[in-house]
């Protein structure tokens, strides 16, 4: 059966409605006349912002369940200069977007890893594909953390919630090697479970990727480094980024507390962790959304993929 086309002389739909159902008990950051100018502009809200998929609906306002594989995974948006990251299916979605004068966000160019998953992570990464092949109506929504509501042109709606990026919140980080040593020891306010610290201390490298100079002493890490995971008995050397929250008015800086700590990101991954799909090379799609156009100036023999040693040069060049 036909669907009817609303004649361009009746009213359109009021989504507040819509979205008040989908979001309860917030207001539409809309319904301030003044909210355009008072907020953020939406490309730089999402640019400053790790997006997560809280809900999503049909046309029909009845819950989209492909989409929610389980209480403890959901899809995260990622956003960095033009470029869109969406993981948390079965394969990455790498593409360029942009966000037009009414607030529409409009995908292009998507390229994703071709790994093969059981089938409800396949259908997942499908159905969210399906959603995002047409311009998005963005609208923002009041509420104690901040939200927006994805709308295609058929009704159907994504809810994402954000969390400020380490660098929105703390400013331009300072980029740092760390030496984690192989064993965890045991150490007064760990964050995790078993009461265990990592071991690291700082190290430094000249232009061509040796070490210089003279190790600082060995320190309890209290807190996690996001994106890397310890294999006891294993050293290694990683690059993260510390952030050191600003100082009040008239008062020194401290030192990080285990909670800031743990913003620490992970700058650099072993080759294996990155190669998703085991092919023994990189594409664009397996990197992280921050290595942006220095792919094509590490891809030496511009082949479509680092290998191994271009991916080691690359990390020793940076």
């Amino acid at each position: 059966m036909k669907r009817k086309h609303r004649r361009r002389s009746e009213p359109r739909p009021v989504r507040a409605q819509f979205l008040a159902a989908a979001v309860p008990g917030t207001v539409l950051a809309r319904e301030s006349p003044d909210w355009r100018d008072a907020e953020q502009d939406l490309a730089g809200l999402l640019q400053d912002h790790h997006w997560m998929i809280v809900n999503a609906t049909d046309g029909a306002n009845q819950r989209i369940d492909a989409l929610f594989l389980d209480a403890e995974q959901s899809f995260e948006f990622r956003f960095y200069e033009n470029r869109l990251h969406v993981q948390g299916g079965c394969n990455g979605l790498r593409a360029a977007f942009q966000v037009g004068a009414d607030d529409r966000l409009e995908v292009t160019g998507a390229m994703s890893t071709q790994m093969a998953c059981e089938p409800p992570l396949m259908e997942a990464d499908a159905t969210l594909a399906a959603l995002m092949a047409e311009p998005l109506q963005l609208v923002r929504v009041r509420g104690p953390q901040p939200t927006l509501v994805m709308l295609t042109a058929t009704g159907d709606a994504l809810v994402l919630t954000g969390e400020l990026t380490p660098e929105a919140r703390f400013g331009p980080p300072a980029t740092i090697f760390l030496e984690i040593a192989a064993q965890a020891v045991a150490c007064d306010g760990s964050t995790r479970g078993d009461g265990l610290c990592l071991q690291v201390r700082e190290r430094n490298f000249d232009e061509q990727g040796l070490l210089v100079g003279t190790p600082s002493e060995w320190q309890p890490f209290t807190a996690d480094i996001q994106g890397y995971e310890h294999q006891p008995g294993i050293r290694n050397v990683v690059r993260v980024k510390r952030f050191q929250p600003p100082a009040e008015v008239g008062m020194a800086a401290e030192p990080l507390t285990p909670a800031q700590r743990e913003l620490a990101m992970l700058h650099n991954a072993p080759f294996s962790r990155l190669d998703r799909d085991g092919d023994g090379v990189l594409s664009e799609v397996e990197l992280p959304i921050t290595f942006g156009s220095s792919f094509d100036r590490a891809d030496k023999d511009q082949s479509g993929g680092l290998s191994p040693e271009e991916w080691a040069a690359e990390q020793n060049r940076l």
